[in-house]
């Protein structure tokens, strides 16, 4: 197995280079469907020659071949004919004149057969078909309609228009037909067509939208952005969410987190301020697929499979869907949901659009913020190519006031004590760069070639003072952390889709290759300590409860700053990165097929291969601990005029590193005095100057590292029926998993557990883990079209979540004098779920309501565990263990969704501009977590401890109960604004050794506004203000009153210009 998955990842690239080119070399080919024998013209100059000969001539200057017989061809036969510049079908009419001969095409194949009456004649008509190909388009604005709607009149034969408002209906009926064109909110069309077997006609529509109250009206930006969004999402026949292309350029978002977060049953996870992952249907960031074009995002984390969306600048994107029922041509492991982002394409004619903004910051009161976004795209070779480049630079200050508070249980009082209060002032600058380039080449009515490469960077500066009041050891704490991380992105994808023949089979494929390399080059920490710091006569008896403010206890506090040392164990150096490559490969081909004038369908079936390499080192060094030569004695016997020291401790003394001009600030609003800052230049030149003979390397560090190879293998099959105005999906979908998890375990004797003149023990041994499993994942879906304004939507569906790379690393950090044990766990199983959903849809020209509900069980959850391992005969039987473990019980979660969309162009001026979303979602759920615990002997039976190994009921961790968006928005004369606001209310975030420590995240309501103005058809003003009130995320503990993390990150505003054109 191991030497199996170490080939791949040398012969599976040379694989996707291989099928690439020989796609490439073939895809017109295979693309093209054979131009009809009525296009292709010839010229001859024929003087006595056979008809066989004849039709040599024909072949060697067409791609035809034809295939006759003797007996119904003369082929001897002697003709005449000179002809310039005529069609086939006219030269063969010529040549085969007064004969019973019939000529059939068959793409290439020109096939001629006899033709001879029967006595008794009998009438038999071959229905033969053929497609039609266009655009739809806003009449006013020229600008795509996606989701818009075309259907054959009489018929259930139907398509949908894609995102640009281009599309292809097949399997229309011969002869004339009468075609349907709709789109909510405007005028729909009814076109007369003839339709040619076996070719496709084309046919652009331009639809208007619907007069209100009689009077003409024009429908742009946020309107036209909620309507392609509504149009796509109940065109669809899974359950989906949408945000249009429309949408993202009138009012563009901070990043693709925050305009994921807007639709309903999502929930967002904030760094800083700034939305950074998604949780859908309260499930955890990495229980979802991130695609983009449908093509895997390698994870952005170190230690989990999420991925950081923040990376993604909207104005790369065409449009965004969050599937949330999953059909069987799509990857398996999504239990909470598939987010698609869908990369722009290149417009006709030169297009060109350019941002530029800058801003303020209230927490680092600073200006600057500079952000620009710039695209430029052209179209080629009579508009079949496409290119399209875009670039990206944001500077953004996330700074944030943090203050934390640690809570002891009380045993006598049964209580929560205060045990600690710390306060972190963090100064953060972020720097983004991005691009992208897009290539497509457009195949007509037989497809199209797409190429897409993105790349996301972001690189964090980061400075973190922290200052900590310990009651419960009667100390404090001072420490400084800066260091550097960065974070690439980079996505590859090429891609074809292909109509053949008659254009009722699609072949289509796509390779793609990408990675994710997050690092820290640099992070170095210094920690110094003041003992005996507080006045313990003012700590109350039975300790401090809630309501103490860190006010108080500085006002206890001696703050002998001269007597903080650097304490032994207190300076680390630290560098890791954490690289991951994805290679995938799928093929598709679907059969589309009609029974009747009311029943249609197709058949399509394909096969996936996905490799994941996966690779983490991460390396430490620090100063010598409690080893022979305690802390930095050795710096300081080698340097004793180097640093001033604190006598009684004989360790450095902070004062050598202090910065006399540091100055926090308004902190906290002003009603904290932060204290004494570390100079970050100081504390750095301690590592500079002396890491390479004065840190030394952590051991026990080596057990982070791991290498991750998986490779994913799948193959589906799967048929969507649509009679009359049912349709019915169905198919399953088999995975299987073959991978490597290597690790590394550590035994040790920490240095912090060193007695003086005691030398640490390290052992460190390579182990591997190789794990095998299939998995087979049915999946239905049915839709109900009731009225033309109303339909019900159902699925049940299976779907796989994997472990974290490292939860399924054979690594062990066992410190056998304290009776530790760390461990990843080889034998830990996926996560299997069956979901349910059933959804109810009514829309009109005015907007859409939808309501409904989910629900899923999930079995083999896996979370962490601490427990004292009881079993004589485990290696580790006495030890304190923590381990990740499935849960034995099946965790369910269920939840309603609700999502009004509404305009109000039926209202008169001025109300007619307003638009409304809003979204509500209500989420249940209960798992089942291990409790492990020692009963003391007053409840003990025979009054000696006795353990108790069981489980405790809880909900699933960052799952919000509630979670509300609405956005209330207003465009006319060129203006467009919007303000919003999102409600997450309350969620279990992290569980604890019992029910009293578990942590839970407060209620979070945040408003943002956004507006901008034309000033002219090219030039346009902006401005955003984000986070108005300044609502600082926080967690508790049991409940509001047990606070334990408070972040105030601060309102931010700027303000842009836009400059848009485009050339014909």
């Amino acid at each position: 197995m191991n030497q199996l998955l170490h080939r791949s990842s040398h012969h599976f690239a040379c694989l996707l280079c291989g099928v690439v080119l020989i796609l490439g070399a073939t895809t017109e080919a295979w693309a093209s469907s054979a131009r009809s024998i009525r296009e292709v013209k010839v010229s001859l100059n024929l003087t006595n020659v056979t008809l066989e000969e004849a039709l040599l001539r024909i072949e060697s200057q067409t791609e035809f071949r034809f295939v006759y017989s003797s007996q119904n061809v003369d082929k001897d036969q002697l003709v005449n004919l000179k002809v310039y510049d005529v069609s086939v079908a006219n030269v063969l009419e010529t040549l085969f004149q007064g004969k019973n001969l019939i000529v059939r095409q068959r793409n290439y194949q020109i096939m001629i057969k006899g033709y001879h009456r029967a006595p008794r004649p009998k009438i038999v008509v071959v229905q033969e078909y053929g497609a039609v190909i266009g655009t739809i388009t806003d009449e006013e604005t020229g600008e795509g309609l996606a989701g818009a709607t075309i259907i054959v009149k009489g018929t259930n034969i139907g398509t949908t228009a894609d995102i640009d408002g281009d599309y292809l209906l097949v399997n229309v009926p011969e002869g004339k037909q009468t075609i349907i064109y709709q789109f909510i909110g405007f005028q729909t069309q009814e076109v007369e067509v003839e339709i040619e077997a076996r070719a496709a006609t084309n046919v652009d529509m331009k639809l208007k939208p619907e007069a209100i109250l009689t009077q003409e009206v024009i429908i742009t930006g946020q309107a036209l952005g909620q309507q392609a969004a509504i149009n796509r999402q109940i065109s669809s026949n899974t359950i989906v969410n949408i945000v249009s292309k429309e949408r993202i350029e009138e009012l563009p978002d901070q990043n693709a987190a925050e305009s994921v977060g807007r639709l309903p049953g999502i929930a967002i996870q904030r760094n800083a301020g700034e939305g950074q992952k998604v949780v859908v249907r309260g499930l955890s960031p990495r229980f979802n697929a991130i695609t983009i074009n449908g093509e895997r995002i390698p994870s952005t984390d170190p230690s989990d499979r999420s991925v950081d969306l923040s990376m993604i600048a909207p104005e790369q994107l065409a449009g965004i869907e969050v599937f949330k029922a999953l059909t069987p041509d799509k990857d398996g492991d999504a239990i909470g949901g598939t987010v698609n982002f869908v990369a722009k394409k290149a417009d006709a004619g030169l297009n060109g659009d350019i941002r530029a903004s800058g801003g303020y910051n209230s927490v680092a009161n600073e200006w600057g913020q500079p952000r620009v976004n710039a695209s430029l795209s052209n179209r080629f070779l009579n508009n079949k190519l496409g290119v399209l480049i875009t670039g990206n630079y944001q500077q953004a200050n996330r700074s944030s006031d943090v203050l934390q508070t640690s809570w002891d249980n009380n045993a006598d009082t049964r209580q929560l004590n205060l045990a600690a209060k710390q306060v972190s002032d963090i100064n953060e600058i972020r720097r983004r760069y991005g691009g992208s380039l897009g290539l497509d080449y457009d195949l007509g009515a037989s497809g199209n070639i797409l190429f897409n490469a993105l790349w996301g960077e972001t690189v964090r500066n980061e400075t973190r003072r922290r200052r900590q009041i310990s009651v419960a050891s009667n100390f404090q704490n001072y420490d400084i952390r800066d260091r550097k991380l960065r974070t690439r992105l980079i996505s590859n994808t090429l891609s074809g889709e292909h109509r053949l023949f008659d254009k009722t089979w699609a072949f289509n494929w796509r390779t793609s290759y990408s990675l994710t390399r997050q690092t820290t080059p640099f992070s170095h920490e210094l920690g110094f300590r003041e003992e005996s710091a507080l006045d313990a006569s003012q700590i109350p008896i039975g300790g401090f409860q809630d309501g103490t403010t860190f006010q108080e206890l500085e006002s206890i506090a001696f703050n002998r700053t001269g007597e903080a040392y650097l304490r032994r164990g207190g300076a680390r150096l630290r560098e890791d990165e954490t690289d991951e490559d994805i290679y995938t490969l799928q093929l598709d081909l679907q059969k589309d097929f009609r029974i009747g004038s009311n029943v249609a369908g197709f058949i399509k079936g394909g096969v996936k291969a996905r490799y994941f390499d996966r690779v983490k080192d991460a390396i430490e060094f620090r100063d010598n601990g409690n080893g022979p030569e305690d802390g930095f004695a050795a710096l300081i016997s080698d340097f004793p005029n180097e640093y001033t020291l604190v006598p009684q401790f004989a360790q450095i003394a902070m004062t050598n590193f202090l910065e006399n001009s540091y100055d926090a600030g308004d902190f906290l609003d002003g009603d904290i005095n932060f204290g004494p800052g570390i100079d970050v230049r100081e504390a750095n030149r301690l590592a500079y100057w002396f890491s390479d003979d004065y840190y030394f390397r952590r051991i026990l560090i080596d057990n982070e590292d791991y290498e991750a190879r998986e490779l994913i293998s799948a193959g589906y099959l799967m048929s969507e029926v649509n009679i009359g105005n049912l349709m019915l999906l169905g198919g399953a979908r088999i995975e299987r998993t073959d991978a490597d998890y290597r690790g590394f375990e550590t035994f040790q004797q920490d240095d912090d557990q060193l007695g003086e003149g005691e030398v640490g023990q390290a052992i460190v041994r390579d182990s591997l883990n190789s794990i095998s499993y299939t998995e087979i994942l049915p999946m239905f879906q049915a839709k109900y079209q009731i009225t033309d304004w109303f339909d019900i939507r159902g699925a049940l569906t299976k779907s796989l979540a994997r472990p974290n790379f490292q939860n399924l690393v054979p690594w062990r950090a066992v410190n056998r004098f304290e009776a530790e044990a760390r461990l990843g766990n080889p034998a830990l199983q996926h996560m299997t779920a069956w979901n349910y959903d059933v959804f109810f849809s009514f829309y009109n020209k005015f907007g859409l309501f939808t309501i409904g509900a989910f629900y899923k069980e999930l079995q083999n959850v896996d979370v962490q565990s601490t427990f004292n391992e009881t079993d004589r005969r485990d290696e580790f039987f006495g030890f304190e263990v923590e381990q990740p473990i499935n849960v034995e019980s099946t965790t369910e979660v269920r939840g309603l969704e609700i999502d009004v969309q509404a305009n109000f162009r039926m209202l008169p001026a001025p109300f007619d501009g307003i638009v409304l979303s809003a979204n509500a979602t209500l989420i249940d759920s209960r798992t089942f977590y291990p409790l492990f615990a020692i009963l003391d002997e007053r409840e003990a039976p025979f009054f000696y401890p006795t353990a108790l190994d069981t489980e405790r009921l809880g909900s699933i961790p960052g799952q919000p109960d509630l979670t509300f968006n609405a956005s209330l928005g207003y465009e006319k004369g060129g203006f467009s604004g919007r303000v919003s606001v999102i409600v997450q209310d309350n969620s279990f975030d992290e569980l604890g050794s019992n029910e009293t420590f578990d942590t839970f995240t407060g209620l979070l309501t945040r408003w943002d506004a956004t507006a901008s103005q034309k000033i002219t058809p090219r030039w346009q003003v902006y401005a955003n203000w984000n986070n108005i009130t300044d609502a600082p995320p926080t967690s508790f503990l049991l409940d509001e009153r047990f606070e334990s993390d408070r972040e105030f990150f601060g309102a931010t505003f700027d303000l842009g210009i836009r400059y848009r054109f485009s050339v014909e």
